[in-house]
């Protein structure tokens, strides 16, 4: 099982923005078979702090979920309005 995690800091305000885009991505990555669960969770000190957990059941794949057009779209239009790192 290949276990994704990752820790992203949001913009000052741009919650809706951040949840619109991963609101995107989970109707895709729930479409491939070897997709295990995916959760995120909001920094209770810092509430512009995320962390979003992916489980692939291998590393194909998550490889493949990475290459897809849809992720990449939807990755590259939100990443610079919404993040701050």
């Amino acid at each position: 099982m290949m276990k994704v995690i990752f820790e992203v800091i949001q913009k000052y305000g741009q919650k809706g923005y951040f949840l619109n885009a991963e609101a995107l991505k989970h109707p895709m990555v729930e479409k491939m078979k070897e997709f295990i669960a995916g959760e995120h969770f909001q920094n209770l000190i810092n509430p512009e702090k995320r962390l979003p957990i992916y489980f692939f059941s291998n590393n194909a794949t998550l490889n493949r979920w990475l290459n897809t057009a849809a992720y990449i779209s939807v990755k590259s239009r939100s990443h610079p309005e919404i993040f701050a790192n």
